[in-house]
């Protein structure tokens, strides 16, 4: 069942095939909430790293961490939204950063032992808020026409490595905004499908990608079903055979015209 009329919200993520090889579980993680009070859509999307002896524990920690802190009815000014609004959803990120450096202490582990990036997104009817620190991408768009990637990838040094939540320069890493609304489209995806969803190297979105994707949305009556329907489409060999990596994707299609339960 969807949460409430005109909003429509699926996720999927799926194991990927280089870590199913090598007896790995997936290190990916997503999680959304809406809260009808006020009309606010909360979408978390994380990814452990491969290299991190519990990755996928800090993605899922994080997940969850940052779903509970944002169902605050405070933790978006939907009234009078702006760019400095943004900073608060960066506040919640730096939270669930120092809750799970605590739960590192506790367990006794260095807290790289739980580096992920993460997505995190408010989208209401005034606008969207974003905050990312890693690569992975968040893509909103119009009912129809050109989507937007929110912020580019973000890579360390080297050449794929990335910027993680529990690393020293995480906080001047982190990238934050305000998008003025109404948004009708939101995709949020991690690094396995960027080389798909994305034209590389400017990281705008590639609209074949995401134009199916949507209708199929738009068509979906059931959301336990479009759930495994998307799973199956991460499994599919169009998708294994360009990307082996772990893989979430996360869709919401919202018609803010349509207040009330579905």
């Amino acid at each position: 069942m969807w949460p409430e009329a005109g909003v429509k919200v699926v996720g999927g993520s799926v194991g990927g095939l280089a870590h199913e090889l090598r007896g790995l579980p997936n290190q990916d993680a997503l999680g959304w909430r809406f809260v009808s009070a006020t009309r606010t859509l909360i979408a978390v999307v994380a990814d452990g790293a491969g290299s991190a002896a519990c990755g996928g524990e800090g993605a899922r920690f994080v997940v969850s961490e940052l779903i509970r802190s944002l169902s605050s009815p405070s933790a978006a000014n939907t009234k009078n939204p702006s760019q400095s609004d943004a900073s608060r959803l960066v506040s919640h990120l730096l939270g669930a950063r120092e809750n799970l450096t605590h739960l590192a202490e506790l367990e006794k582990r260095p807290a790289k032992d739980y580096a992920c990036t993460v997505l995190a997104c408010l989208l209401t009817p005034d606008g969207a808020w974003s905050a990312q620190i890693g690569d992975g991408a968040i893509v909103l768009g119009p009912p129809e026409g050109p989507s937007l990637a929110l912020h580019a990838s973000q890579q360390g040094e080297y050449v794929n490595e990335t910027v993680f939540l529990t690393s020293d320069q995480a906080v001047e890493h982190i990238k934050s905004g305000y998008h003025p609304g109404p948004h009708a489209r939101l995709a949020m995806f991690t690094d396995g499908l960027q080389r798909i969803a994305l034209k590389m190297p400017e990281g705008q979105p590639h609209e074949p990608f995401f134009k199916p994707l949507f209708q199929f949305l738009s068509q979906s009556g059931d959301a336990a079903d479009a759930v495994e329907q998307i799973k199956g489409f991460l499994k599919s060999p169009r998708i294994r055979s360009r990307a082996d990596d772990d893989l979430s994707l996360l869709l919401a299609q919202l018609d803010w015209a349509k207040p009330g339960k579905a």
